[in-house]
């Protein structure tokens, strides 16, 4: 038993560390506007970089209960340094409610930036799956809306 506690406790130590020495990172001020160099994902100033983070999966679905900025906290205590904003436009997703998940994007957008976090919006389609079905034709205006809320 007393191995078992000093296992547990040891390794609540070493998480709490790597939360404190985690969230003093901040990604977009380290590597600035992204761009590519040839084939290489770089920063603003032409050094290699890679993006480690979690995908939302199904984030429409319970937004409000799964998707805070203390879990976005967590995420980057432990590496991430981005987050996919996996948008499903049918399942439940986009084409239900337009604005509330534009709003909701412009959200995580901000709560990734404030953590100096990179956001990634995935324009995600499943059902029927062909991406000329009449389903994804408001793909140009979100792009264009999160593109305008960045500037």
């Amino acid at each position: 038993m007393k191995k078992i506690f000093s296992l547990l406790t040891t390794a609540a130590l070493a998480f709490s560390l790597n939360t404190v020495a985690g969230s003093e990172d901040n990604y977009i001020n380290k590597y600035g506007r992204l761009k590519l160099v040839g084939k290489q994902l770089s920063s603003e100033t032409g050094n290699a970089i890679q993006l480690k983070g979690w995908s939302s999966f199904g984030w429409m679905s319970n937004w409000g209960d799964c998707h805070q900025k203390g879990h976005l906290q967590q995420m980057k205590a432990w590496g991430a340094n981005i987050y996919r904003g996996a948008m499903y436009v049918e399942e439940g997703g986009y084409n239900n409610d337009k604005e509330g998940f534009i709003n909701q994007t412009k959200t995580f957008i901000d709560q990734t930036a404030e953590l100096g976090m990179y956001y990634l919006c995935d324009w995600h389609i499943l059902t029927p799956g062909n991406p000329n079905d009449a389903a994804y034709s408001d793909a140009s205006y979100y792009f264009k809306t999160i593109s305008e809320y960045v500037k």
